[in-house]
């Protein structure tokens, strides 16, 4: 930096520089991977800062300052958003990596673009901050671009940007005029009209702010989603696919407008065409074979529960002999959660065990001897094969196929469904053949509607089709089963 930055100008700017990042990383309603946000809007905020002693040497150099301004401007960004990239957790802007390092660039030449206007016009603090606030819009919009397919997105876009990047022009406004050893002298004006402006000012990101808040939260959650269902979603992954999906522990509900209300219901799949879901054939709910506090295995001979005992403070899992009531095991669980499942495989070999706690997805397995054993899944347990006998897992962005007592098997990878904001995967199955993965996930946020998505995968041709289904009470686990006759 130059001689007109003393060294205390310099450490108030940085420190400054680090918490206005670190708040515009919540203001922009960013995902749950808040750290990586945090480390983006650093990077952000630093080369901009960086930037400006760079910004008014060259600026002094004529004619030809300007386009030396814009044209550094250009590259130093572009280097920030290439270092930032390492954080990025967005699965489209990774897809598009090239125009995630070009809109640094962007923002980067659209704000000192600012910059050097109120220099040369030797704007008020008023002015330069719209200005400021209106070049920051646009690169954000710039950034956008891959969401962008339709009016009412690009509509979106902009409603969300205002607060998505207030932090912004609020920073550069200090850095360009009180922190700025090169700064100008504004031209006096009458006081009155002064505090007109800082009064319209404050009007406009107080009220337009609290606006816009909702509408980047609903943009930022929906597009991601979007922007899948859109690019990366085929009915190739349909065809031939046949059988009916049913949910087991509780019922998947669809709304019947004749009935005027949520009844149980299934998913058909008839070849290669939009899967229909289907209220009208079902006749009872499904079996409710995965219960939350008793289950008896399919031979008869094992009774498996959850139980606190007198003494205990935590609940355990315990099996016994379903006819004499002897305890045959017992073993303690850690902090029981919400949505906890038991469920024995179809030879009553195996008991399976998993919650919404990562903790307890615990598998115990009957020996030959009669003896249990009991194995901790590593990974997300959420979902068998039909068969029941082999476990689905989701660990470290992948989906597993694990059967207890050997290594997993990865059957495909999932990376956008930590880029997706408020994406959950509720539960998955496999077809018979295992040759499709099918995925029941959850997209849900405070501020916008959530919506159910049925993921159908091809694990031959890694092809996906991406569905809106009108579901909720999402189901424990899946089951795919053969259509009836009369189908």
């Amino acid at each position: 930096m130059d001689n007109n930055w003393p060294w205390r100008r310099i450490v108030l700017t940085w420190v400054l520089a680090i918490a206005c990042g670190y708040l515009s990383a919540f203001a922009s309603g960013d995902s749950r991977a808040v750290i990586r946000a945090v480390i983006r809007a650093c990077f952000l905020f630093a080369f901009l800062t960086a930037f400006l002693p760079m910004a008014n040497r060259l600026r002094r150099r004529g004619d030809s300052g300007w386009w030396l301004v814009l044209t550094a401007a250009m590259g130093w960004g572009c280097l920030g958003n290439a270092c930032a990239f390492l954080w990025l957790d967005s699965f489209a802007l990774r897809l598009y990596w090239p125009l995630y390092i070009l809109a640094g660039g962007v923002y980067h030449v659209l704000l000192y673009g600012a910059y050097l206007l109120g220099h040369k016009y030797q704007l008020r603090k008023v002015p330069l901050f719209l200005l400021l606030l209106l070049a920051a819009c646009l690169g954000y919009v710039f950034l956008s671009l891959p969401f962008i397919s339709s009016v009412e997105m690009l509509l979106g876009t902009i409603l969300s940007s205002v607060n998505s990047v207030i932090v912004v022009p609020a920073y550069l406004l200090l850095l360009f005029t009180a922190m700025n050893g090169d700064a100008w002298q504004a031209r006096v004006k009458a006081r009155r009209r002064s505090i007109l402006e800082v009064l319209a000012v404050l009007s406009l990101v107080l009220g337009f702010g609290f606006a816009t808040m909702i509408g980047a939260a609903m943009n930022n959650v929906l597009r991601e989603c979007e922007f899948m269902l859109r690019h990366h979603s085929s009915l190739e992954p349909l065809r031939g696919l046949q059988g009916r999906l049913r949910g087991k522990g509780s019922s998947m509900k669809a709304y019947d407008p004749d009935e005027k209300g949520w009844v149980p219901a299934v998913i058909d799949f008839i070849g290669a065409c939009i899967p229909e879901v289907n209220t009208k054939t079902l006749m009872n709910d499904p079996p409710r074979d995965a219960v939350e506090k008793v289950t008896t295995s399919p031979d008869g001979n094992y009774v498996a529960e959850l139980s606190t005992a007198a003494k205990e403070t935590n609940t355990a899992l315990q099996i016994n002999n379903a006819a004499t009531g002897e305890q045959l095991f017992r073993g303690p669980l850690t902090d029981l959660g919400y949505r906890h499942v038991l469920v024995w495989s179809d030879d009553s070999k195996m008991l399976v065990m998993f919650d919404s706690c990562e903790t307890n997805n615990i598998v115990v397995c009957v020996q030959e001897d009669g003896s249990f054993s009991q194995q901790h899944i590593d990974g997300r347990l959420l979902g068998f094969v039909p068969s029941r006998k082999d476990l689905l897992i989701i660990k470290a962005g992948s989906v597993f196929r694990q059967q207890p007592s050997a290594l997993p098997e990865e059957l495909l990878q999932v990376p956008w469904l930590n880029a997706i904001p408020g994406m959950d995967c509720q539960t998955m199955t496999t077809t018979p053949d295992g040759h499709f993965l099918i995925m029941l996930c959850n997209q849900e946020h405070l501020l916008a509607p959530s919506q159910s998505l049925l993921i159908v995968a091809n694990l031959s041709e890694r092809t996906m089709c991406w569905l809106e289904v009108d579901t909720r009470d999402v189901t424990k686990y899946l089951v795919m089963e053969e259509l009836p006759h009369e189908q």
